[in-house]
């Protein structure tokens, strides 16, 4: 699988884009290291505004929560909540596939199993394990502030 960090240097390379990053007065040890999608996503205003753009207008897109039977939930106040959380998931969703190529999720419950809740996990905390020989995948390590869990692709 290609590495996105080592594209973005290609594109940024090629195409001269390092003097509009500021990033060509540093030494080449520094450049490598802060070459980065969230270093770019953080620094390279126009970037940042495309990658901002397009996550906002997929969350924006007009949407609905339906019953089994088909019919609209029109309880607004009830609702709130929930439809803040899928625009909040809908934006972080974006925003990941459009800087990483990827977006990741956990699907967590309570301890009785219910409460069923995806939670969006960085991609950059993401690293997937290919199995070469059958061309799928093995597993996910997630690793971030000291917490490290593999999981299955069924998970």
């Amino acid at each position: 699988m290609p590495d996105v960090n080592s594209q973005l240097v290609e594109i940024v390379e090629a195409n001269g884009l390092k003097y509009l990053t500021g990033l060509s007065r540093f030494g080449a040890a520094v450049e490598s290291a802060f070459t980065t999608v969230d270093y770019a996503f953080e620094t390279v205003p126009w970037l940042y505004r495309a990658a901002t753009l397009r996550a906002q207008a997929v969350s924006s897109m007009p949407w609905g929560l339906f019953t089994a039977s088909g019919d609209e939930i029109e309880q607004p106040d009830q609702m709130a909540s929930i439809k803040q959380w899928i625009v909040t998931t809908l934006y972080l969703a974006e925003l990941s596939r459009t800087l990483y190529g990827s977006a990741y999720f956990i699907t967590e419950t309570n301890r009785f199993k219910l409460n069923v809740t995806p939670r969006h996990i960085p991609s950059g905390a993401v690293t997937v394990n290919w199995n070469d020989q059958q061309a799928e995948i093995k597993d996910f390590q997630i690793v971030m502030s000291g917490y490290s869990k593999t999981l299955k692709p069924e998970q």
